[in-house]
């Protein structure tokens, strides 16, 4: 996740870069950013596309996974700083 990538990153455009993702971030839950392709979906995960399925609800559960994953793949104190940022995220979301 680019959020990870950027704490490790210790230089004064670190502050802009860390603005610019969370915007992606959201603008990717809101549905603004990219495109959802639902083959893809199921097919990364072994998951059948209902057509009761909100994208928003895939959206953010894609998110979620994604984050998890770092979380687990990471230092504590990039756990601790993905952690602060994400509910950030959330809150702005």
């Amino acid at each position: 996740m680019l959020l990870a990538s950027l704490h490790a990153l210790a230089n004064p455009v670190q502050e802009e870069d860390v603005r610019l993702t969370k915007d992606l971030i959201l603008q990717f839950l809101s549905g603004t950013f990219g495109e959802l392709n639902e083959k893809a979906v199921e097919e990364e995960y072994e998951a059948r596309w209902l057509p009761g399925d909100m994208k928003g609800a895939v959206r953010k559960a894609l998110f979620l996974e994604a984050l998890t994953k770092c979380l687990e793949n990471c230092a504590q104190v990039t756990r601790v700083w993905l952690l602060q940022h994400a509910i950030e995220v959330r809150r702005a979301y």
